[in-house]
């Protein structure tokens, strides 16, 4: 009986051993490998001829493997993947192999449309995942590995001169730049062999703050398969600053991921005159950001009736920027006013759990303490202490307009303020005065329930302060495959109107006709350029606090 015991023991420990090293893909695993963009976003498709990565476990050997030597092959350190769609199979070309990433080459001749994915390691084969094919859609490559923030392009000064981009090797106006990446679509040759340089046939134009660039070639990288070089001038009319914004589109309707670059007019190291928050990151250091926000978001889906739902909002965040020749971080990297940058996420970044102020966040969290006090003309506030102590964002009061039963608990109206913080392990006491402003008027905030992703949006205001400038701000979430496209937008100082062009827009997943199954929103937030309050603190290199007032609507995004 023991032994027989024995006998079921062993063969269990056998199968258990051989379950654990079954390759998994993690569900929505593969992504193109410059973008990292996740797929049911408009732009994660993964382009035929493209470099693409799939993350997972028991995918490949436990010390990496990379293909050295052409022809490629389509087993790499026993790994193999399988495209299928109906009766048509491809076969991946893996270039990198390791337990948890694979980077491959999709092949040129990839049915177009949705496949199926399979990775086979050692004979044991992983589960399917799907995937979207598409003739083009690129993915620009960041200097963070990211697939946001400074990209990786190279200003060229002569054929043996030309450094990476960056906030301190800056490009002028007409300087010829070679930006990399992936996804410009079939190769002109066989995808294992050594690439055959030439411009592709793919449409393509590729935006510079809003400008479009004259582009010199566009084509194969002759060092690597699935790698795509984009050569262009630098508009002479591009925007100054450290984090111009670089999109690149593809047969005129899928835009890449977006980078920056920094540009400067005599290629000095770039500057930033209107945002002070963001010249301080990029010296690095220890900064603190004080928020007092009243945000009124019109809601008309999904409520019984349309309604004003008003919130007054505190948000501080402590943290220790690296700062450098890459610094970059999405709350204070805002791109040159009359410009517009987007990013693209899983999850879903409107909804109760998450926060604008915790995307995609850098450098290292400071522990300021989480006791905060509020003054203003409706006395004094000290709000309850968040679950998520890295950045305080805590309800100051609220109220529901039309909704009748629910009593209003507002607190901020225009005029001073004082937030005074008692201090943590990191930063001592902090303190800051400052105003909150009068509310503007979004002019056309009525007529825009239904916003066409295809089209120019327009967008009216008047009542901003000379010392505000607007800043747009949207956000389409689709519940169902859980990804989130957001894009900003800083209007010129002064002006009373912008538009926001349709391939910023199509970075935005468009909206269900469930509506409970798609979150969309629009907001103008208006907040002060050039000198905004300081913070005074112990163990802080730089502090700034910032009264805001923001307008919103739900949209619906198509």
């Amino acid at each position: 009986m023991f032994a027989k015991s024995g006998k079921y023991l062993a063969l269990f420990l056998a199968v258990s051993g051989a379950l654990q090293a079954q390759p998994f893909m993690f569900p929505r695993g593969i992504v193109n490998a410059a973008s990292l963009l996740p797929p049911g976003l408009p732009n994660g498709a993964i382009a035929r001829g493209s470099v693409f990565s799939i993350f997972g476990r028991n995918l490949g050997p436990a010390a990496a493997a990379q293909a050295s030597a052409f022809p490629l092959q389509t087993t790499l350190a026993g790994v193999s993947i399988r495209v299928t769609q109906g009766t048509t199979t491809v076969e991946a070309i893996p270039v990198f192999v390791r337990g948890d990433q694979i980077n491959a080459i999709l092949p040129s001749n990839t049915p177009l449309g949705m496949v199926s994915v399979r990775v086979t390691m050692n004979n044991l084969t992983s589960n399917p995942l799907p995937l979207r094919v598409a003739a083009s859609g690129f993915g620009i490559v960041a200097a963070n590995s990211g697939g946001y923030g400074p990209g990786v392009v190279q200003n060229f000064v002569t054929s043996e001169v030309q450094p990476v981009n960056s906030l301190t090797t800056t490009a002028r106006g007409g300087q010829i730049i070679t930006l990399w990446g992936t996804g410009l679509g079939a190769a002109l040759n066989a995808d294992n062999q050594p690439p055959q340089p030439g411009n592709l046939p793919t449409r393509l134009e590729v935006m510079v703050g809003g400008k479009q660039a004259r582009v010199l070639y566009s084509g194969r990288s002759p060092c690597c398969s699935g790698t795509d070089q984009i050569v262009f001038e630098v508009p002479g009319d591009a925007p100054a600053g450290c984090w111009v914004p670089v999109q690149v589109v593809t047969d005129g309707s899928v835009t890449s991921n977006t980078v920056t670059m920094a540009i400067h007019p005599e290629g000095q190291a770039c500057t930033e005159p209107s945002n002070p928050a963001g010249a301080a990151l990029a010296r690095g250091g220890k900064l603190g950001i004080f928020a007092l926000v009243r945000s009124v978001l019109r809601q008309e889906v999904m409520v019984p009736q349309p309604g004003d739902v008003t919130s007054d909002t505190m948000t501080v965040q402590f943290r220790e920027e690296r700062g450098g020749q890459f610094a970059f971080n999405p709350m204070l990297s805002l791109p040159p006013q009359g410009t517009c940058t987007a990013f693209g996420t899983a999850g879903n970044l409107l909804g109760p759990e998450d926060s604008f102020a915790a995307l995609l966040p850098s450098g290292r969290f400071l522990d300021g303490g989480t006791s905060v006090t509020v003054i203003g003309p409706g006395g004094a506030r000290q709000p309850r202490a968040p679950r998520n102590g890295r950045v305080l964002v805590a309800s100051l009061g609220g109220a529901l307009g039309t909704y009748s039963g629910f009593p209003s608990s507002l607190f901020l109206q225009p005029g001073g303020y004082q937030i005074q913080a008692g201090g943590g392990a990191e930063v001592g006491a902090a303190r800051a005065s400052f105003d909150v402003p009068m509310p503007f008027t979004w002019s056309n905030r009525g007529q825009l329930a239904t916003v066409d992703r295809s089209r120019e949006l327009e967008l009216t205001w008047t009542g901003v302060p000379s010392t505000h400038s607007i800043i747009v701000l949207g956000a389409s979430a689709d519940l169902p495959v859980n990804v989130t496209g957001i894009f900003a937008c800083a209007a010129p100082q002064g002006a009373t109107q912008f538009r926001v062009p349709p391939y910023i827009l199509r970075t935005l997943p468009a909206g269900r006709q469930n509506l409970t199954k798609s979150i969309g929103h629009l907001y103008l937030l208006a907040a002060p350029v050039n000198d905004p309050a300081r913070m005074q603190a112990t163990g802080l290199d730089a502090g700034f606090a910032f009264g805001l007032h923001m307008q919103g609507r739900t949209v619906a995004y198509r």
